[in-house]
């Protein structure tokens, strides 16, 4: 997987319409929500701070906005005392989604 790559899963929210210009017809999604609450899990938390980390560093060369980059950077460094999983409110919520289209 190339940096191009990295840099699209920004984007993620294009993809019916990227399937759609590809041709293919009867696009469907059907998305799960994935919830995470405090206190976390040290998996969790490791899962977590993985993700945050792994998206800071590829935003740095993605065609972002600037505010948008800068907020990744502060995401990004978790070993930061006020970062946002040491809050105990803290949620992480991710929705994965599976996209099916059916070949003209």
């Amino acid at each position: 997987m190339g940096k191009q790559y990295h840099c699209q899963l920004f984007r993620t929210i294009l993809l019916p319409q990227w399937l759609r210009k590809a041709g293919l017809k009867d696009i469907r999604q059907k998305p799960t929500l994935m919830t995470r609450l405090q206190p976390l899990r040290a998996i969790e938390k490791t899962f977590v701070c993985n993700f945050l980390a792994f998206f800071a560093h590829h935003a740095k060369d993605a065609d972002l906005p600037a505010e948008e980059r800068q907020l990744w950077e502060e995401l990004g460094d978790i070993n930061s005392p006020d970062h946002i999983i040491n809050h105990p409110d803290f949620q992480y919520r991710g929705i994965q989604t599976v996209f099916v289209g059916c070949a003209p």
